[in-house]
């Protein structure tokens, strides 16, 4: 798009270089308003994007031009804000003169002028909606299910690794000739410990430590830490005068501004160009976060963002369907795990992400993060959604209680899970009439299902129970028969076979 052609067409000009340079280049067109919110000037941008000639807007409150009237106080919020001095965005869906709406993105700020005026750059979203469809997000959550199963495992298995070599190098002199093999043993196995870290975040099973956090002080810290790695780099960091808090997990956000920072210098491949970091707050509508990667369905309202646009090589359509697949990547030699563990993160935070790129002309990825005060998704499930009761899991296998886990709470269960059948019984007793039903794998040490099972039926506990194995047991069928409320569930399940038995044993 020429951004020449967003030039004046009436009222003042703008005093504010700096300003003006930003309407520019984030901008498809932009507005001049007075404090009152009455249009003052309106560009060929503005033009083109409502179909409002520039005789027919100047004068008239923009509000009523083209704010539909169940957005206006949230718009209205949005320029009293500005007005007293401070920068503010929305996200909303505006009416066109033909009758037709355009999502769109509005950025406001006061200008220098003398009294002062109101700035507003306008983006259209529109266009962005279809790119979005090619991501399978069933696909990506057990994707992520299975991959945070795997690497908790990995893990454990680096700690024994790393714990042996590292016991072993202390126990040689250090001129022998072994102690340079473990050296090196150690680094690789702390090297796939930084990669099971990535599958963990991409999972949203990374250790999570949620505390209040100024977005804009992390933004200015991860950039000065990163200022090595990306010498070469142009990047900008754009913020508010003003904190903008969070609630959230500090190292889990550094992460993800180095994963989005480190993909947008490769994108520049050593060329001349720029990275802008940008963070503030925002209003957005409903219709607008249907553009946004998120697992649920978020409210509209306030959310801080942060915001990385690069003038790199941008991605083809092709890309962008696959851009958050695990291991993917348009380099010779990456590992891919930059965008899939940049959404696991979102997801793990109750957030969003939208990503816009055009090949030639960049890209820009966004992150909504949800504002203190408002009510995230899972807070509002608890508060909405009637308790099913306890359900207690017992297996020996660590990602099968995971899965399994998460299973059960998503449709409103509290879960207590066991490594094996004595401690699946305790828990029955000390939960007494809370427990709903009883998931019991059929091989596990010290005590398997089965045997469970009858110790708590000459314990006179009649607690449904469901029998789960890989095998087909003849043992279970046999227990079957004899015991009332009791089913056998086959490995692998889905969590519509697993609810749909606990509905039966209830009814």
């Amino acid at each position: 798009m020429n951004r020449g052609r967003d030039r004046e067409a009436g009222g003042a000009g703008i005093q504010n270089v700096r300003t003006r340079e930003m309407l520019e280049r984030l901008s498809d067109g932009w507005i001049e308003l007075s404090s009152e919110g009455n249009v003052l000037t309106w560009s060929d941008g503005a033009e083109r994007i409502f179909g409002w000639k520039k005789s027919e807007a100047l004068g008239v409150e923009l509000a009523a031009l083209v704010v539909p009237e169940g957005r206006r106080e949230a718009y209205a919020r949005v320029l009293a804000r500005s007005v007293e001095g401070a920068s503010g965005e929305i996200e909303l869906e505006l009416s066109r003169h033909d009758g037709r709406t355009v999502r769109s993105r509005l950025f406001l700020v006061t200008s220098e002028d003398s009294p002062p005026r109101v700035l507003v750059g306008l983006k259209k979203l529109e266009e962005r909606r279809r790119k979005h469809r090619g991501v399978d997000h069933t696909t990506l959550e057990n994707l992520g299910l299975f991959a945070g199963g795997i690497a908790h495992d990995f893990n454990n298995l680096l700690l024994t690794v790393i714990g042996n070599a590292n016991l072993a190098r202390r126990d040689l002199k250090p001129d022998s000739p072994a102690h340079e093999h473990l050296v090196q043993i150690e680094q690789a196995a702390k090297r796939a410990t930084e990669l099971t870290s990535q599958i963990l975040a991409f999972a949203g099973r990374a250790s999570f430590r949620a505390e209040p956090v100024d977005l804009d002080r992390l933004l200015e810290r991860t950039l000065a830490d990163l200022r090595p790695l990306t010498r070469e780099a142009d990047i900008r960091l754009e913020l508010e005068k003003r904190p903008i808090p969070i609630h959230a997990d500090a190292a889990q956000l550094r992460q993800l501004v180095a994963n989005l920072v480190s993909n947008a210098v490769d994108a520049l491949d050593a060329q001349e160009g720029q990275i802008v970091v940008r963070a503030g707050d925002t209003e957005i509508d409903p219709e607008a976060l249907q553009l946004y990667f998120c697992d649920e369905e978020l409210p509209g309202g306030c959310y801080a963002f942060l915001e990385i646009t690069d003038s790199g090589c941008g991605m083809d359509a092709v890309t962008q369907v696959r851009m958050f697949e695990p291991f993917f990547s348009t380099k010779f030699a990456g590992r891919g795990l930059g965008l899939p563990a940049v959404l696991g993160i979102i997801r793990a935070h109750e957030g969003a992400l939208n990503v816009y790129s055009e090949p030639g002309r960049g890209t820009r990825i966004r992150v909504l993060l949800p504002a203190p005060g408002e009510a995230t998704p899972s807070q509002r499930r608890r508060s909405t959604r009637a308790d099913q009761g306890v359900v207690v899991v017992a297996d020996d296998e660590d990602a099968v209680r995971r899965v399994t886990t998460a299973m059960l709470e998503k449709s409103g269960y509290r879960v207590y899970s066991a490594r094996d059948g004595r401690e699946a019984v305790e828990l029955v007793l000390q939960q007494g009439n809370d427990v709903k039903a009883l998931l019991l794998d059929m091989a596990m040490p010290e005590m398997g299902g089965i045997e469970a099972l009858q110790t708590l039926r000459e314990l006179d506990c009649s607690v449904p129970v469901i029998l789960s194995s890989g095998l087909v047991d003849i043992d279970a069928l046999e227990c079957l028969s004899e015991h009332e409320r009791v089913r056998v569930l086959q490995k692998p399940f889905r969590a519509a076979d697993l609810l749909g038995m606990l509905h039966e044993l209830a009814t």
